[in-house]
């Protein structure tokens, strides 16, 4: 084996970076001279990590065109990999399921012009036992490729600028393909396809890929660099069907590494900021489709100057590599890498932002007439793949709560969280309703503060709910994001639901209806509610239900309503009359959802402003 052994060299290096920090040290301070508990710094120099499959050592690219370093995680101790054959340098080195090394870099290097080096990279295969020089692929790649973690597998990037002949200006794709070997141990690509064009895309990106989603592999995860910022997409790779995890507008959203078990991926983020790449930590992203930010894991962008980046998690989901960067320097550079200790909480995020601040009077749109953004959907039938049942139309948001077999229960939830506001919006019922519910009235509702993610059957998240029902509107629920009791907030806290009304019991169903200066009642648990004062006392739950005193309009026609949210009280008003108010709710501060209930409906001018 043809490796050096360098632990003197080693140390002497680790010796002398140690001296250059020492003496920034002394003018400035950095992350690695304040490092918590749970983050311990293991080179002094290095980016690019990535782990063996046991967890023992850990990959590297000694600069970005450098050669390539593997380290011992328990004893530091380093070994030089690719010093003995001439090269240009490389930006990437990862382990391939077989121990073999795959490696990306330029062949031609101009120190004076390096740009166009970083993207004429050659993919090439590496023994692990250093007996040969690597063997080219013939295929080049844009920035880094993905590696299967199970089998003989990559994915990767082409660009216009390394095939125009092929992908006009600004197009991308992303190929996959086996690598297999041929009786003499030679290495190449097998079975190679497009798995995505950038020009297939309903938006305009550039795409990267990051990493098969485990445990199955059956998606790969890319970035989609400049849309809205730039999100964490995955592509099923059967079918090519894309979603959007982050969807984050005018946030840096940047997938990394991802845990074993498939459900989350670190993200280089700027949600504390919002100044872009250059200014990013390390988050931990769902990948359930609710673009719910779940931890920060670093705060290495404290220190100014400094970001954390380029993070990648271990096969046993135990400990997770990362380098420190500078704000300055061009992405992906790194000066030395660290290993955190994942069974050390981050710091909590709030599903997308904490309640968001905004000056008092000056209002929010949260619907942009045009499309999606800022929202998430979610159907009990087909989660959060949206079926159609959430869709623009002439500037209106429409639900459809079916498809003319089957209703539709869900609904369309801001990725934002609120707290102290006034909501307004206007609706309408504009069709029919569907399945179980077909005859019977139209439905939907403002779930409002809403918290946890709805599973085990649940339609919607836990909240406080208030109805919009032909001759309904305004009622309140309780509702529960889990088939039983009364759910969960975002940490998986059990919430307990309720909400104190001026109520009095009356009608056939000896029902509670608000009546302002009636006596206090307390509703309670999940499905919980208290009637609008206006409801007709012998209301039935038919299509088209009209009562005498009701004040939202018939069908086809605008309905007004307002729901004013300040500390624990809500107050809702439906064509500007109070129709019920409740305090000492239990929720205070959450996203706002619009339900999907088995009934078409449209909502427009749907705002939002901030309360002192």
């Amino acid at each position: 084996m043809q490796h050096f052994n360098i632990r003197s060299i080693s140390a002497a290096l680790l010796a002398i970076a140690g001296l250059a920090a020492t003496a920034h040290s002394q003018s400035d301070k950095s992350p690695a001279d304040e490092l918590p508990p749970y983050i311990r710094h293991l080179t002094r120099f290095g980016e690019r990590a990535d782990w063996s499959h046991d967890g023992k050592r850990i990959l590297f690219v000694e600069k970005t065109f450098g050669d390539v370093y593997e380290v011992e995680v328990a004893t530091k101790e380093l070994r030089l990999l690719t010093g003995y054959y001439p090269h240009a340098g490389y930006t990437r080195a990862l382990y391939l399921a077989n121990g073999d090394i795959l490696l990306s870099g330029p062949q031609v290097l101009d120190p004076k012009n390096p740009g166009p080096a970083r993207v004429q990279c050659f993919l090439s295969v590496m023994p692990k036992d250093g007996s040969k020089p690597p063997t080219p692929l013939g295929t080049k790649c844009s920035e880094g490729p993905a590696v299967s973690r199970k089998r003989m597998h990559i994915a990767w990037t082409h660009v216009s600028a390394q095939y125009p002949d092929e992908l006009p200006e600004g197009a991308s794709r992303m190929l996959e393909a086996d690598i297999v070997y041929d009786a003499k141990g030679k290495p190449a690509l097998a079975n190679q396809r497009v798995v995505l064009d950038s020009r297939d895309l309903p938006f305009k990106c550039t795409l990267e890929t990051q990493n098969f989603r485990p445990p199955d592999e059956k998606e790969l995860t890319f970035s989609a660099y400049g849309h809205q910022g730039t999100d964490v997409c995955g592509v099923e790779l059967a079918t090519k069907k894309v979603t959007n995890y982050s969807n984050a507008p005018n946030q840096y959203d940047e997938p990394e590494g991802i845990f074993p078990d498939g459900k989350f991926t670190l993200v280089e983020c700027d949600h504390h900021n919002r100044k872009g790449s250059g200014h990013v930590d390390l988050y931990k992203l769902a990948l359930d489709g609710s673009g719910r930010l779940v931890e920060r894991l670093t705060h290495f962008n404290d220190y100014p100057g400094y970001k954390a980046s380029n993070p990648v998690v271990s096969d046993d989901g135990a400990l997770l590599a990362f380098q420190m960067a500078k704000t300055t320097e061009a992405a992906g550079v790194g000066h030395g890498i660290f290993i955190y200790d994942l069974s050390h909480p981050g710091e909590p995020v709030k599903d997308g932002d904490e309640p968001r601040p905004a000056s008092p009077g000056k209002t929010i749109s949260l619907f942009n007439g045009k499309n999606l953004d800022g929202w998430t959907t979610w159907t009990r039938e087909t989660r959060f793949e949206n079926p159609g049942a959430f869709v623009v139309e002439d500037g209106c948001l429409r639900i459809n709560g079916g498809d003319g077999k089957r209703a539709y229960y869900g609904g369309i939830t801001t990725k934002q969280s609120f707290q102290n506001y006034r909501l307004s919006l206007d609706y309408k019922f504009a069709g029919p309703t569907h399945g179980d519910r077909a005859k019977m009235a139209r439905d939907s509702g403002i779930l409002l503060h809403c918290v946890g993610a709805p599973e085990g059957g649940a339609a919607w998240p836990g909240s406080i709910e208030a109805n919009i029902m032909e001759g309904d509107t305004g009622s309140f629920w309780l509702v529960s994001n889990r088939p039983r009791g009364d759910g969960v907030d975002d940490d998986g806290k059990p919430i307990n639901l309720g909400i104190t009304v001026e109520a009095v019991r009356e009608g056939t169903g000896n029902e509670w209806y608000f009546k302002p200066g009636a006596p206090k009642k307390r509703v309670e648990h999940k499905d919980g509610y208290c009637n609008t004062g206006y409801k007709d006392r012998n209301w039935k739950d038919v299509t088209g239900y009209r009562g005498a005193h009701d004040l939202d309009k018939p069908l086809g026609e605008w309905t007004h309503v307002e729901c004013v949210c300040r500390g624990d009280t809500i107050e809702v008003y439906c064509e500007g009359k109070l129709v019920n108010l409740g305090t000492q709710a239990s929720l205070t501060k959450g996203r706002i959802c619009l339900q999907a209930e088995a009934a078409d409906i449209l909502y427009r001018n749907i705002e939002l402003m901030p309360l002192e």
